[in-house]
């Protein structure tokens, strides 16, 4: 199916967040399917990465992934002003 058909006919798209490697990064990958995504986390899974479920996202946000990977990263770790050492 291609690309353009498939944002016409659906309002959302699957995000999966991966954690990589031992330092921890936070990475987000969207997919056109949930069986895409469902086979990129067994991938992950073989590799020893941590993934979450599947999430479903509008599909508005499909080009802004970069920016979803930064929410993630500051939810999962904020930086608190009070705690900061000139």
């Amino acid at each position: 199916m291609k690309e353009a058909a498939v944002k016409k006919k659906t309002k959302t798209f699957p995000l999966v967040i991966q954690e990589g490697g031992s330092t921890g990064e936070i990475y987000v990958h969207g997919f056109y399917s949930l069986r895409d995504a469902r086979r990129f986390r067994a991938s992950a899974a073989r590799a020893a990465y941590r993934t979450s479920a599947p999430i479903r996202v509008p599909i508005e946000f499909e080009e802004h992934l970069d920016v979803i990977q930064d929410i993630v990263k500051a939810a999962l770790n904020p930086a608190y002003p009070q705690d900061e050492h000139p």
